[in-house]
């Protein structure tokens, strides 16, 4: 089940037709009452008969129109505004690059850690296509891969297990992951997606890497020596004996053992 985006954001104050079902309501009741008190009094048709209904109909339809019109269009107003300046700081405080694109992969919203992630200004990426930020070789696949998210929308993460290349402003790629969570709008489907740069995730992992590269590099070389002390002692240790003289080294697998760096 699709996530539903907080009440207000990307909805409008209140729905035209129920604005107009209401106004249409009220100037019907009270031109009826207007005309019931009219005939009451006993006025005849006339132009001044037009000009009291229009007045009485005016005085008496602004009350019931401010209360059932205009004041909830104005709440609604105003909880839209609370609702989006709530979401925008929700989105501004993440640290990560935040997106959403529509079904046909143009851009409908941006945070401002795109700029420090991407270099684009939000409003510069705002109805672009989603696919300037991906590398051009890429492109020509990317498509089909969104026509398949949408089609079996659900919250997703890419990127682990894989590297992902994003490309900014200045033609530079960053490796990245995403994750893709589909949202129901009243404008139509919609993708958030929030970006995360592994740039400095990835060179420390290629330092660890290098490191053990070093370790095992060491670990071989200091194997090497040991083996290769080991048969000049024995080397030794054959001469002496061939001149009838004791052997000086003990080169046995106890000996050994016994020399090898303790653990604990």
């Amino acid at each position: 089940m699709r996530p539903k985006p907080p009440a207000g954001i990307g909805q409008r104050p209140i729905r035209f037709s129920t604005a107009m079902l209401r106004t249409c309501g009220i100037i019907a009741v009270v031109e009826v009452a207007v005309m019931l008190l009219l005939s009451l009094a006993g006025l005849r048709a006339s132009a001044w008969l037009s000009l009291a209904d229009g007045v009485l109909l005016s005085l008496l339809s602004a009350p019931a129109l401010y209360r059932w019109v205009i004041r909830p269009s104005r709440l609604r107003e105003q909880t839209l505004r609370e609702n989006e300046e709530r979401f925008r700081l929700v989105v501004e405080s993440v640290p990560s690059a935040i997106l959403l694109v529509d079904h046909a992969g143009n851009i409908t919203f941006a945070n401002s850690q795109v700029a420090r992630l991407f270099g684009y200004a939000p409003e510069e990426l705002i109805g672009q296509s989603v696919e300037l930020l991906v590398p051009e070789r890429f492109r020509h696949t990317h498509p089909s891969y969104a026509k398949a998210f949408f089609a079996h929308a659900k919250p997703r993460v890419l990127g682990a297990g894989r590297i992902l290349l994003a490309r900014r402003k200045d033609g530079t790629e960053i490796p990245f992951e995403i994750g893709l969570n589909p949202m129901e709008t009243p404008e139509g489907a919609r993708v958030l997606a929030v970006l995360i740069d592994i740039t400095d995730r990835k060179r420390n992992e290629a330092m660890l890497v290098e490191n053990i590269s070093e370790l095992e590099r060491f670990k071989h070389v200091t194997v090497d020596r040991e083996n290769r002390m080991i048969e000049l002692k024995r080397e030794v240790n054959d001469l002496s004996q061939a001149l009838g003289r004791p052997a000086p080294y003990d080169v046995s697998f106890e000996a050994l053992k016994r020399s090898l760096p303790s653990s604990g």
